[in-house]
């Protein structure tokens, strides 16, 4: 079975399903309850000390993706800004090389461009493809209407279902009602799929998203076990 086909099988079954980013090699074998990871671009750079995403260079992030691939799920993988910001509609050699090598299943591409034209041309070429929008304003009123008319061309463009990052509850429940594919959230909503991003929710991140649940405290956990060591071994 080919990606495109075990991914619309986890999306349209009738269960929710959760998707985990995926960040070290060593924890891979947890996964065991999980269909789908994600190599998140924001949390890599985030956890390798870059100031921002757009600072990512292809190359460092392929590396990264080729020691993380396991053949126990679909793993999805970020598009580096990069790599958009130098392809054309009529030239998708560098999307389809970085997409080989990365030796993923699926490809999520950011809507903060207007891409729509260029997500259905490698839609077109037979790669799986998601979408991904991140709010980065969630205290500030979003301009909804343009919202969902740029979701609505992923939609028609060949995206197969979209990850909302950084929005309320309220906004990811009206958002699901105007979409015919399955809609992927990072907060309890009528999402029909959750995203977890591991530095979030097991709190590696030193701030914390609003409506993001936090399951550990990592961060604070480490901490201390560092002092216990370090008081143990005096």
């Amino acid at each position: 079975m080919n990606s495109q086909l075990k991914l619309d099988k986890i999306l349209n079954s009738r269960k929710k399903f959760t998707i985990f980013s995926l960040i070290y090699p060593a924890i891979s074998g947890l996964y065991e309850d999980v269909e789908m990871l994600r190599i998140d671009l924001a949390e890599f750079a985030y956890l390798y000390g870059y100031k921002d995403a757009k600072r990512v260079k292809a190359d460092q992030f392929l590396t990264h993706c080729q020691n993380l691939v396991t053949e126990d799920q679909l793993i999805i993988v970020d598009l580096p800004l990069s790599i958009i910001y130098s392809s054309s509609q009529n030239d998708l050699s560098k999307i389809i090389d970085f997409y080989q090598k990365s030796q993923t299943d699926i490809l999520a591409i950011n809507l903060e461009q207007d891409i729509a034209d260029l997500v259905r041309k490698i839609t077109d070429a037979g790669l799986p493809v998601i979408a991904y929008s991140v709010n980065a304003y969630p205290e500030k009123e979003i301009d909804f209407d343009q919202l969902i008319h740029n979701f609505k061309d992923m939609e028609a463009a060949g995206a197969s279902t979209i990850i909302l990052e950084n929005y309320s509850p309220r906004y990811v429940n009206e958002i699901v009602s105007q979409l015919t594919i399955p809609v992927i959230a990072d907060v309890k909503s009528k999402a029909q799929g959750f995203y977890a991003q591991f530095s979030q929710v097991f709190g590696l991140k030193s701030q914390q998203t609003e409506h993001i649940h936090q399951y550990l405290n990592l961060k604070d956990m480490i901490k201390q076990g560092i002092k216990d060591c370090v008081f143990d071994n005096q």
